[in-house]
């Protein structure tokens, strides 16, 4: 059973986030605080309890995991088609002061993505230049590739229609670009939040030399090893000061399964990543 205590904080609007809470036991001698920061649309929905069985074993390893419902998703205030991008920025503000309350003040800190929760991440660390250790499993490295995922299920969901809204994705960039939102597989996306997303690269913030990186992958059987574009990436944060280690793990991908799939290979590869003597020093 997840030991995770739930609550609701209030954001500079008024309205209402829900968090989960994954303290250490008493007596645990404290690792680090961990904000979790997760992906959009279906993709978290199908992630959760995975996302829930890791910030665990974290928690049972000595850190200080914080997850929240950004506003528009879960249990917190609004409707998706009212989320912004910035607004999703400044709940994670809410959610970090939070959690530094929560552990010890000089512990190591480390954002835990998955998937576009990387490209939030990136943009909110370089809008703060917050210094800290990153956690990313899958991470999606391009905005722009993100919203054309969407806007390929909205331009697929329009095929079986007799009268189609939309003649391709460049129309309904269009449609973004005038200020309209558009609706796609059960959500609604307004521009304030998928034009800034599109915007959005995964840049390792500077100054932070000797801060780690633990990039994760799922993988087949047959590959096990990570692709040259992720390769790529892994070296840019390199050369900018960040000391990378890689996981790679045969598994499904969950974010992307109709049915509850797991991975306990990544939670325990990311785990010892993080619990490595040098994540501490």
């Amino acid at each position: 059973m997840d030991a995770a205590t739930a609550f609701f904080l209030e954001s500079r609007d008024g309205s209402l986030r829900y968090l989960s809470l994954f303290k250490p036991a008493a007596g645990t001698p404290a690792r680090g605080l961990v904000l979790l920061v997760p992906p959009w649309l279906e993709e978290l929905n199908r992630s959760r309890r995975m996302l829930a069985l890791g910030a665990d074993a974290l928690r049972q390893a000595g850190f200080t995991v914080l997850w929240p419902d950004l506003f528009g998703c879960g249990d917190s205030a609004g409707e998706h088609g009212e989320a912004r991008w910035q607004t999703w920025l400044d709940d994670l503000d809410l959610a970090l002061q939070r959690l530094r309350q929560e552990g010890e003040p000089d512990s190591p800190l480390w954002l835990w993505s998955l998937r576009s929760g990387a490209l939030l991440a990136s943009d909110f660390a370089q809008a703060r230049q917050l210094a800290c250790h990153w956690l990313m499993w899958q991470p999606q490295p391009s905005g722009e590739q993100v919203l054309q995922q969407f806007l390929r299920l909205r331009l697929a969901a329009d095929m079986s229609r007799t009268v189609r809204s939309y003649a391709d994705t460049t129309a309904m960039r269009q449609a973004l670009q005038a200020g309209q939102a558009l609706h796609a597989a059960g959500y609604v996306v307004r521009p304030e939040l998928a034009l800034p997303l599109a915007a959005t690269q995964l840049k390792p913030p500077g100054g932070v030399a000797g801060a780690r990186l633990v990039w994760c992958e799922m993988a087949s059987a047959a590959t096990q090893t990570l692709g040259p574009a992720s390769r790529q990436h892994i070296e840019a944060w390199r050369a900018a000061g960040y000391q990378p280690s890689t996981i790679c793990v045969q598994g499904p991908q969950f974010w992307a399964s109709q049915e509850l799939t797991l991975s306990q290979g990544l939670i325990e590869g990311s785990l010892r990543a993080l619990c490595a003597e040098e994540a501490f020093a």
